[in-house]
C-alpha cells in the first residue's frame, strides 16, 4: 500500500491499537496472533491479523493479512517461512510478485476458489 492510501483508509495510530487473539483452527497455531484495528473518524474500518499456515512444505508459514470489514483483502505479506529456495520461496515479494495478487479479491465463507490445493509438477 503507497502512503497516501494508507492515510485516506484510517486515521488512528494503527499499530497502537492491538489485541492478542487465539484462535487455534482458524489461525493455524497454539500461539497468540496480533490484531491491529485501522479506525476512521473512531469507526472501526479495516484490521491487520497475524496468522499462520502451519502445513508449509518446509514448515510453518507466519503471515500478515490486511483486509476490510466487507472482506476485501487489502494485503497479505509473509512474515516468516522455510520453504525451499528456487521452489516454495515465490512467497516473498522479493522473488515474485504472486502474493499481491491477492489484493483487492474479497472473501467469502462458501466460495471453493479460495481452497487451497497442493500441486505437484
Amino acid at each position: 500500500m503507497t502512503k497516501s492510501y494508507q492515510t485516506s483508509l484510517y486515521d488512528n495510530a494503527f499499530g497502537q491499537e492491538c489485541y492478542l487473539v487465539g484462535a487455534e483452527a482458524e489461525l493455524g497455531s497454539k500461539q497468540p496472533h496480533r490484531l491491529y484495528i485501522a479506525r476512521k473518524n473512531g469507526e472501526p474500518v479495516a484490521a491487520a491479523l497475524e496468522s499462520t499456515a502451519p502445513d508449509g512444505y518446509s514448515g510453518a508459514i507466519h503471515l500478515l493479512v490486511g483486509a476490510d470489514f466487507n472482506g476485501n483483502v487489502l494485503g497479505v505479506r509473509v512474515t516468516e517461512h522455510h520453504e525451499t529456495p528456487g521452489l516454495g520461496d515465490k512467497i516473498e515479494t522479493r522473488i515474485s510478485n504472486w502474493i499481491t495478487l491477492l489484493t483487492g479479491k474479497v472473501e467469502s465463507d462458501h466460495d471453493p476458489k479460495w481452497a487451497v490445493k497442493k500441486r505437484w509438477r
